[in-house]
């Protein structure tokens, strides 16, 4: 792991990038960007963490607590775009937290997209707590 330094204080993480929780991280990013290519609304559902806490901003708006982020989702039409994955980076915080950025291209588009993803890992698994997509035209 790598030390956090700077600011004031020093950080009370103690691991950052520790090999076997980026591997379950990228796994859990690996899994959703595999839900979202096949539509499956059901694991994409899953994959959010279950509480009124859990924020995505999108492209078509912002969605607050998990019962707004899966309406969303119901109601936006079946993704067919094939995305091609440019950069993947996933950082993880001591054994729980984690983030995941994508940058991906549209197999139809001149478009470039943008996906990061904060994780936190629960009694479930890992969840994402917070999310926002954008994309360059």
């Amino acid at each position: 792991g790598m030390p956090i330094e700077g600011g004031k204080r020093e950080a009370q993480v103690q691991t950052v990038n520790k090999p076997e929780v980026v591997a379950q991280v990228r796994a859990a990013a690996d899994q959703y960007e595999r839900a979202l290519s096949e539509n499956d609304l059901e694991a994409m559902d899953e994959l959010f963490w279950n509480c009124p806490l859990t924020v995505r901003y999108g492209p078509n708006g912002s969605n607050y607590g998990h019962e707004s982020i899966s309406t969303y989702r119901k109601g936006t039409p079946k993704g067919t775009r094939t995305r091609i994955i440019v950069k993947k980076v996933v950082t993880t915080f001591d054994d729980d937290f984690g983030t995941s950025s994508f940058e991906y291209s549209y197999a139809d588009s001149p478009k470039t997209g943008r996906r990061m993803q904060t994780w936190v890992r629960t009694d479930d698994g890992w969840r994402i707590a917070g999310a926002h997509v954008s994309d360059i035209e």
